[in-house]
């Protein structure tokens, strides 16, 4: 009775249940679809742009035969001034984007990681001016800084000349970058505002103590 007992433990336990594919070639699996689609919505597209640039392509012939022309598209673009100027008009959009959002986002952060009810609702403000999308906003804009806006209407009736918010090349860069900033102004201050709460409470308290030592070291 003993050795049947020891015999039956020492029989490997084999288990009718179909093993499964292994766990490499399931991920890979599930990885491929992704890829493709991958593929078809971004790779493709860049693949047919990188033809275009090579080729004679216009409205005429969008559809048919692209005339192969190598790097011309590309010598004519540098070579014009129109490309250059829009360059500029580029960096200063930039650069009063970057700036605007730094230095408001941070105020803006600043005020708003203080809890209270005012905080609430003007965060909940700022994700829905975040949220709108850009053709909303545009249009918004454009109501109020046209020629006959709403902007032009107030100053009219306090007897202030209309002014050319979108009309003048030179203001028109102005006031984009403005309504830029101003579309792009929430998500920074969500961000920045993370960033300062996401500081220990216990390195606040320490520089506010150390803050007046300082200033009379200074001194």
């Amino acid at each position: 009775m003993t050795l049947t007992a020891h015999t039956r433990a020492t029989v490997p336990v084999t288990s009718d249940r179909p093993r499964g594919p292994k766990k490499g070639l399931s991920s890979l699996g599930f990885g491929i679809p992704a890829a493709l689609l991958l593929a078809a919505m971004a790779i493709y597209p860049l693949v047919v742009l990188f033809r275009m640039s090579l080729s004679d392509v216009g409205p005429s012939n969008i559809i048919g035969v692209w005339p192969f022309v190598g790097f011309d598209n590309f010598v004519q673009a540098l070579t014009t001034a129109d490309t250059w100027k829009a360059v500029l008009r580029s960096i200063v959009v930039s650069v009063v984007l970057l700036a605007s959002n730094l230095v408001l986002g941070f105020i803006a952060g600043s005020v708003l990681s203080v809890p209270g009810r005012l905080t609430s609702i003007v965060l909940g403000l700022m994700v829905f001016v975040g949220a709108l999308p850009p053709l909303v906003g545009g249009s918004v804009w454009k109501f109020l800084l046209g020629d006959s806006g709403a902007a032009n209407a107030v100053l009219g009736k306090l007897g202030i000349e209309p002014v050319p918010w979108l009309s003048s090349p030179t203001l028109a860069l102005w006031t984009v970058s403005a309504v830029i900033a101003w579309a792009s102004l929430p998500f920074s201050a969500l961000i920045l505002r993370g960033g300062l709460l996401a500081i220990p409470r216990d390195i606040i308290e320490a520089a506010a103590i150390d803050a007046p030592a300082t200033g009379e070291l200074n001194n």
